[in-house]
């Protein structure tokens, strides 16, 4: 993992994760950035388009090798670290080595309502970077994301 920092921060007056000019925060974009190691140019801000992020990261991530899961509520609960990704295939069946790339954890940004990213350990679970200047992270993590081979 080399650290990377996020470019555009949140507005805290606006509440919704974007700054003063209405583009979204690319936290997202640099904690992937980080844990692939990666300049920051490199990975696309997919925060630019919120109702498909998803679907977009997903398909960068896959042509490249990389597949992502998401782990929230009872899912998210019941990890134990350190975080161990069974071999095999994904939902879809795409063939995954279990190896884990990194780790992202979003939550409630201290800095408003809205959401942020932070990198954690795959040992432990604990933040081990905040691409946000302040390094003060997520008040608690509410979804997990691992990026596996």
């Amino acid at each position: 993992m080399i650290p990377v920092l996020q470019t555009i921060l949140a507005d805290p007056e606006r509440g919704d994760g974007h700054n003063a000019e209405g583009i979204a925060g690319n936290c997202y974009q640099a904690a992937l950035a980080s844990v692939l190691e990666l300049p920051l140019e490199q990975v696309p801000h997919f925060a630019q388009d919120m109702e498909r992020w998803q679907e977009t990261s997903s398909a960068w991530l896959s042509a490249r090798g990389i597949i992502r899961s998401f782990y929230v509520d009872e899912n998210l609960a019941g990890l134990t670290y350190p975080l161990y990704v069974e071999a095999g295939s994904d939902w879809w069946g795409t063939p995954a080595s279990g190896a884990i790339l990194g780790v992202l954890g979003a939550g409630p940004s201290p800095r408003g309502p809205f959401r942020h990213v932070v990198v954690l350990s795959p040992e432990s679970g604990l933040m081990i970077h905040d691409p946000h200047p302040s390094g003060a992270g997520v008040l608690e993590v509410e979804l997990l994301i691992a990026a596996q081979l």
